[in-house]
């Protein structure tokens, strides 16, 4: 690694990305940078979305409306974003209610819940730590 490595400037989407995450930037802020992975539209952009999922940012109330506005957005894109989502459902163990939302948005209701079941089961029962992502998962 260079000296030259440090000073190369960030892309577009990790500056997006680090922007989505940022707990005390006003909403708009945050907005922004949401609008502009949306623009990207790779899947790489669509994870870094759902990293949103994983904050809490100062304000509970634009907080929950932010994450309302993020799933309807993800719902309207639909397909494309459906196998971040899904990783995203599978693999944290907390803060997936909002993106589970969006996973039975784009797949109805049926889909939507043997995703959920098959999810479910790849839990083993007595791990302990997986016990809020059970939870959201099965209300």
């Amino acid at each position: 690694m260079g000296l030259l490595d440090f000073i190369k400037p960030k892309s577009a989407l990790e500056k997006a990305a680090a922007q989505v995450r940022e707990p005390y930037a006003q909403p708009e802020y945050r907005r922004g940078a949401m609008d502009k992975l949306f623009e990207i539209g790779t899947d790489e952009a669509y994870r870094a979305l759902l990293k949103r999922f994983t904050i809490s940012a100062h304000g509970q109330i634009a907080d929950e409306a932010e994450k309302r506005e993020l799933v309807d957005q993800l719902a309207g894109v639909g397909e494309p974003v459906l196998p971040a989502l899904k990783e995203f459902v599978q693999t944290e163990k907390k803060n997936i209610s909002f993106p589970v939302r969006a996973v039975l948005k784009i797949l109805g209701k049926e889909a939507g819940i043997e995703f959920l079941k098959a999810t479910l089961q790849q839990y083993e029962p007595l791990d302990h730590r997986s016990v809020q992502a059970k939870t959201t998962l099965v209300i």
